[in-house]
């Protein structure tokens, strides 16, 4: 698979990952907002098709992510990948942790609304639960550290060793050369941004002959 695949599937996973997180934060604060049971229970029950978004995006960043890192050289122990996957780690646990709750809310809520659509003193101390307020904060917070520490990759590339007397490896490369044969001591950033103008281009290429 080329590098262009490589990058364009570990974005699709982090959209499906970030849009997933958005939205189910902003379902339950719009739930904290309610009075009425139903209305509680339809924007609680809104939230769960973002979950398999959430799950599908962490898995794809994780996969591709770990492929595009063997694939670009870079460091598998530096600093900003292991507090990534450590973040990711965080989103996947305590996201289960916060959603189990969520689902004990949702149906007590659920309930009231059979019985006489009018909420009470545990639906809304469940719903303003300190605890679950910070765990759900805590989400957001990470899904946030973990796009940035992605997109900031700094350089911690594993070093290329190269054969004693190989010319062609210290041999100056023509400066006509294109985007794809760009020389390896380029940056990380710019090596990325590099592969996602060459699958920009293919992709418009690819559309402009069907």
């Amino acid at each position: 698979m080329s590098t262009q695949w490589l990058l364009f599937l570990h974005l699709t996973g982090a959209f499906l990952f970030v849009s997933g997180a958005v939205a189910a934060a902003a379902l339950r604060v719009a739930a904290m907002r309610r009075e009425r049971p139903s209305e509680i229970a339809l924007l609680m029950r809104a939230v769960r098709p973002a979950v398999p978004l959430i799950g599908i995006g962490v898995v794809l960043v994780l996969v591709f992510g770990f492929w595009l890192t063997d694939r670009l050289g870079y460091d598998l122990g530096a600093t900003w990948l292991s507090a990534t996957f450590a973040l990711l780690a965080w989103v996947v646990v305590v996201g289960g942790l916060a959603g189990r709750q969520d689902r004990h809310t949702r149906e007590l809520a659920e309930r009231l609304a059979a019985e006489e659509d009018t909420g009470n003193a545990e639906l809304s101390r469940r719903l303003h639960d300190p605890l679950n307020l910070a765990l759900n904060l805590s989400l957001v917070a990470a899904t946030v550290a973990s796009v940035a520490l992605m997109v900031w990759t700094p350089s911690h590339r594993r070093p290329e060793p190269c054969a004693a007397g190989d010319e062609s490896a210290q041999r100056p490369r023509a400066p006509h050369q294109g985007a794809r044969d760009r020389p390896s001591d380029t940056g990380p950033t710019a090596r990325l941004a590099a592969a996602l103008q060459v699958a920009s281009s293919d992709f418009r290429r690819l559309t402009s002959s069907a």
